[in-house]
């Protein structure tokens, strides 16, 4: 080394310096005889006349003299500072006793003879001395010899300690050991590239992975096959001192790898860069799998409908799942179990802990003491890679389970006492018919006792003898039958359906040998499925009602408004004026049919308010009295005070349609009629049998007579619409389906019973309210006039003309339209000059609730009447919400039309 070299050189002119002196002395000096031939005194150092002895003292190398035999006779400051001893401890003493090693002594001190023979040495040598610690110096050193007279006097040696750098020599050694160790038994690539991009060093591995030793050449066209500097290259970052860690996938191989970019630095302030790769495939995959496994097992705990907690072995929660948290009320993580969930001070004497951490796994089934529900509780362990041991709890609340497993128990046990009285028959038959075995129930099904029926053949029981036959061939080609309806007799003679599900038994031949099956009584059903038709064969009527009303409707408006006007023309004692006013009549009474047939509809406008039904019921009875014959006794049992939602007029019309039918029954023969009318209340065994009502108070009619009687195809008619048995002018065959509609309109139910020849019943049940009221009674009202113009609009051309005639006979003018687009460009340039607008519902081109909304958008102040003979798609009430201040149904009578052109207009 420069520095060593250097130091080798200062010594050598050192002691040639030393030597030159020397021999400049005093030749007489020079010439003296030697005083002591074996040793100096001690006291005296030597050369005691050097002058130039200070300067050794303050040199920074260690200077000793020792005479022939080793001795010292002067040794210097640095000298003493490099053994440890003091001047007094080393002059007069043998160095080879001092700083030599033990084993060292012998040939040490031969050497050292050699060369005090020899003269001046000019080269060095180093070794390992002993201080006076104990410790070891590495010294390197260099001697001349003194003669005197030509005879070797003394020896001069001068010492560097270079301990410490021996001891850094060696630190050095190691660590390139250790270091060529790691890199010989590192798993991965190692490259050093310098800052001219050159590659300085490969290991092993990497050269395997290339396939080829690139060292002496440019990494960039070594490795990566390019002209110039490679674009993601790190260099310039870690020639500044930064260390690059990452992890990247090969676009050649697709495998992992993990690198790390270092600099290196050396002495003459060079930069170098250290690459590292390591392979981490497997370890990426395995993170990969053990992510995926993780997020699977999260998946499952998160998805998992009960607690999840896991304790460490001193009792610790190191995990709560969400459900467990939202249990408990908070997070535990990191408490003891015991305090946390039992709010105990120590562990719980039931804890299963121990024998979990021992590798058991415990399931059972527990009881809360807290909320009393039932949990399915696993606890188990879970092993982890320190050795450690932790206790994974299940918990699942199974108190639906318990409870349906208890529901379950009391099920059967329920149900296997309803199979013993189970009301189903159960039978079996020969292949001729006869019956050979019943269950007990057979007594409930039909009133036979089981012994009764046994030996009598099936077909005794038969309604219709075809019937049973029918069934018989049915069963004998099929081999057995499921839901077979068929009619039987009951022993008092009353005919039940059943359901009939029999198959024939077969021995182990093939020969059939018997038949067996259930009956199950499915007459109610029957009677339900009959009404539920007969409910909907009315509604479908009651649409086509809905339909004829309108058109009527409008054939009557022209009717009854040009005889109106007729009338108004003639004179009244004459007999025109009376023909007219038959024709009056008439239409008021083909007025009234279309009201019924709208009420029947549902459709027409009806206005319900709670009535005292009794009153109603007087009031009819009273009208009765004077119309019918002495032939005819009314009886009457009154007694509900009750108090109904309906309308007054409707139910008027109901007491009179029973009543009159009930007389024209007895027409002939005379008879009672009997009317009653009491309080009632419906439980739920009546209810399931009739579907739409509810239980509760109702108001019982009953409307009796003595009459013929009626038919079962005349009862399965008597509500249609014109369905009558009167001669021909005398019904309109309305009355039943009328009252009929009605009483569904209230909620309620209507019934009737008829045998031939043992009179008629109808019940009807309302449904009663709390309050009563009494009747209202309104006076009369005269026809109105007034002088304001009128837009008329209708697409019927006569009703235009009788409106025209009717409102101008009140005093108004009027303007008549019969498009209601030309109706609405009419208004549009004439505004400011109608006072009121009244228009038809159902128009071609647009309806008029299209045209009152365009009228409001032209004028928002302008009143309009609405008219119509019937519509589904309009009724008052959402008239009124359009903005239409009024709705007349037609036909349009002259006081019905005055009074509510006067309401409106005056309201304006």
């Amino acid at each position: 080394m420069k520095d060593e070299y250097k130091t080798k050189k200062q010594l050598i002119d050192e002691l040639n310096n030393l030597r030159d002196l020397m021999a400049q002395r005093d030749p007489e000096e020079n010439h003296k005889p030697d005083i002591q031939e074996e040793s100096v005194i001690k006291n005296q150092p030597l050369p005691e006349n050097v002058h130039f002895a200070a300067i050794w003292d303050n040199l920074p190398l260690g200077i000793c003299i020792t005479d022939k035999n080793g001795i010292y006779q002067y040794v210097n400051p640095a000298y003493c500072k490099i053994y440890g001893y003091s001047k007094d401890q080393l002059i007069g003493r043998p160095y080879y006793d001092l700083i030599l090693q033990p084993d060292k002594i012998k040939s040490g001190f031969e050497s050292y003879k050699k060369a005090f023979n020899s003269g001046l040495v000019e080269h060095f040598d180093e070794g390992n001395f002993l201080a006076n610690s104990g410790e070891t110096v590495w010294i390197q050193y260099t001697g001349v010899t003194i003669k005197e007279h030509g005879i070797a006097k003394y020896m001069v040696s001068m010492n560097l300690d270079i301990t410490e750098q021996k001891q850094s020599q060696e630190a050095l050694r190691e660590s390139e050991e250790k270091y060529r160790a790691i890199v010989a038994a590192f798993d991965g690539q190692l490259l050093i590239c310098s800052q001219d991009y050159k590659i300085e060093f490969m290991n092993r591995r990497y050269i395997e992975h290339i396939g080829f030793d690139a060292t002496g050449q440019l990494c960039y066209k070594a490795l990566h096959d390019r002209d110039d500097i490679c674009p993601w290259c790190t260099e310039d970052r870690v020639f500044k001192g930064e260390t690059i860690r990452r992890e990247a996938q090969s676009a050649k191989n697709k495998r992992w790898y993990y690198e790390v970019n270092t600099p290196i630095y050396h002495v003459d302030g060079s930069v170098s860069k250290l690459a590292l790769h390591l392979d981490i495939t497997e370890q990426k995959n395995s993170q990969e799998a053990l992510k995926e496994s993780e997020e699977k097992y999260r998946a499952i705990v998160a998805a998992f409908d009960g607690q999840v907690l896991i304790c460490s072995q001193d009792y610790k929660i190191e995990f709560m799942n969400q459900s467990f948290i939202e249990k408990l009320g908070y997070d535990a993580t990191g408490k003891s179990c015991y305090k946390s969930l039992h709010d105990r001070d120590d562990v719980c004497p039931r804890c299963t802990g121990d024998r979990v951490f021992n590798g058991e796994t415990i399931r059972r089934e527990k009881q809360s003491a807290k909320d009393n529900n039932w949990y399915y509780m696993v606890d188990t362990p879970v092993y982890h890679v320190d050795g450690l041991v932790s206790k994974l709890s299940l918990q699942l609340d199974i108190t639906k389970r318990k409870q349906a497993e208890k529901a379950l128990m009391e099920s059967e046990e329920k149900y296997r006492s309803v199979f013993e009285s189970f009301v189903d028959l159960y039978f079996q038959t020969d292949m001729k018919g006869d019956i050979t075995d019943l269950s007990p129930s057979c007594l409930a099904f039909s009133g036979y006792k089981s012994e009764e029926l046994i030996g009598r053949n099936v077909t005794d029981i038969y309604v219709d003898q075809a019937e049973g036959f029918e069934l018989a061939e049915t069963l004998l080609r099929e081999g057995s039958v499921n839901d077979y309806e068929i009619n039987l007799l009951t022993k008092n003679g009353h005919k039940i359906s059943v359901s009939h599900n029999s198959h024939i038994i077969y021995d182990k031949s093939g020969k059939p040998i018997r038949i067996e099956g259930t009956l199950r009584d499915i007459t109610e059903r029957k009677q339900t499925e009959e009404q539920l038709r007969q409910a909907q064969k009315m509604e479908a009527i009651g649409t086509l009602a809905g339909g004829i009303a309108h058109d009527f409707n409008n054939i009557l408006a022209g009717i009854i408004g040009y005889t109106e006007i007729a009338m108004n023309n003639t004179e009244i004692d004459t007999p025109i004026h009376e023909y007219l006013q038959r024709v009056i009549e008439g239409g008021d009474r083909a007025k009234d049919l279309v009201q019924q047939i709208l009420a029947f509809s549902r459709q027409s406008e009806q206005h319900q308010k709670p009535i005292q039904i009794k009153l109603i019921a007087e009031e009819a009875l009273n009208l009765l009295r004077a119309s019918l014959p002495s032939t005819i006794e009314i009886r009457h049992n009154i007694r509900s005070e009750a108090a109904v939602l309906t309308d007054p007029t409707q139910i008027h019309q109901v007491f009179m349609n029973l009543c009159t039918n009930a007389a024209h029954a007895m027409r002939e023969k005379g008879g009672v009629l009997e009317v009653k009318l009491v309080d009632t209340e419906l439980g739920p065994d009546f209810i399931a049998k009739h579907p739409g009502l509810t239980p509760g108070p109702y108001l019982k009619l009953s409307v009796s007579d003595a009459g013929h009687g009626m038919s079962r195809q005349t009862l399965d008619r008597i509500f249609d619409p014109f369905f009558t048995t009167k001669e021909k002018g005398e019904g309109t065959g309305m009355g039943l389906s009328v009252t009929h509609g009605i009483v569904k309109s209230c909620d309620g139910l209507i019934t009737v019973y008829s045998e031939l020849g043992e009179g008629t019943t109808f019940n009807i049940f309302l449904p009663t309210i709390e309050r009563r009221f009494k009747s209202e009674l309104r006076a009369e009202e005269r026809i109105p006039t007034g002088t304001e113009r009128i837009l008329f609009i209708d697409d019927e051309k006569p009703i235009v003309e009788i409106g025209k005639l009717i409102l101008e006979s009140l005093g108004y003018d009027v303007v008549t339209k019969t498009d209601s687009l030309e109706a609405l460009e009419f208004f549009k340039n004439q505004s400011d000059k109608i006072d009121l607008v009244i228009t038809d519902m159902t128009m071609p081109k647009m309806t008029g609730e299209h045209l009152a909304l365009e009228i409001k958008n032209i004028r928002s102040d302008i009143p309009i009447i609405l008219c119509t003979g019937f519509s589904a798609i309009i009724d008052e009430a959402r008239a009124e919400k359009t903005g239409i201040q009024a709705f007349v149904l037609k036909p349009i009578l002259k006081k019905d039309i005055a009074g509510t052109v006067r309401r409106v207009l005056d309201k304006k």
